[in-house]
């Protein structure tokens, strides 16, 4: 591996080395969030600085979903995923392109994502699309989100879990969790800007 191999896609990389230190979380069995500060974060842009990236691993698959790259020098994420190499890399929502391009070049993974993106961030991977119905590497299932396809929530069967790139961290869609007709939420906590909603059914 050659620092070619993590350097980031986008941004500048002596923002990236300036960056708070990231933190881990483990939200269930198979399933973490990193978080960290987005790098193109400015004042006033509608939403938070810091942004979650979540890895899942279901039925010998290991996927991450919308990854941000950390720093070179934030060794504990780098270990853990280089410890259970992604097989997949998921983009939910067409402004979550991020890094994807980097961890598909690392790992040599798979990638999945939507069949638009925004004129100015497309990312250089050819991505295998991601439409409502569809059954992802480990079972993971895509689902329509209700809004026009702004971004494409996954069910992921092993952990009996929702995970949405950012939809629920608005007030108003938080809310939304415990209204949910035929799941009773274990929780529903945004972590960073992106949701995972447990279910205990």
């Amino acid at each position: 591996m050659t620092p070619e191999d993590v350097r980031p896609i986008f941004g500048h990389d002596a923002k990236r080395e300036r960056q708070r230190p990231v933190e881990i979380r483990d939200v269930a069995p198979g399933l973490w969030i990193w978080r960290l500060e987005h790098p193109h974060w400015k004042p006033g842009q509608g939403w938070d600085p810091i942004v979650a990236c979540t890895c899942v691993e279901s039925r010998g698959e290991v996927l991450v979903l919308d990854p941000l790259a950390p720093a070179t020098n934030s060794t504990e994420v780098w270990q853990r995923l280089d410890s259970r190499p992604p097989t997949a890399i998921v983009v939910l929502k067409p402004d979550h392109v991020r890094d994807a391009d980097l961890f598909v070049r690392r790992y040599h993974a798979r990638a999945f994502g939507p069949r638009l993106f925004f004129r100015h961030d497309i990312p250089e991977t050819e991505l295998e699309w991601v439409d409502p119905g569809n059954r992802l590497p480990g079972g993971l299932v895509a689902l329509y989100d209700g809004r026009g396809r702004n971004e494409t929530p996954l069910w992921l069967p092993e952990q009996r879990a929702l995970v949405f790139a950012d939809a629920l961290t608005a007030r108003k869609a938080n809310s939304m969790c415990g209204r949910r007709r035929g799941i009773r939420s274990e929780r529903c906590q945004p972590y960073g800007r992106c949701s995972i909603f447990r279910s205990t059914t």
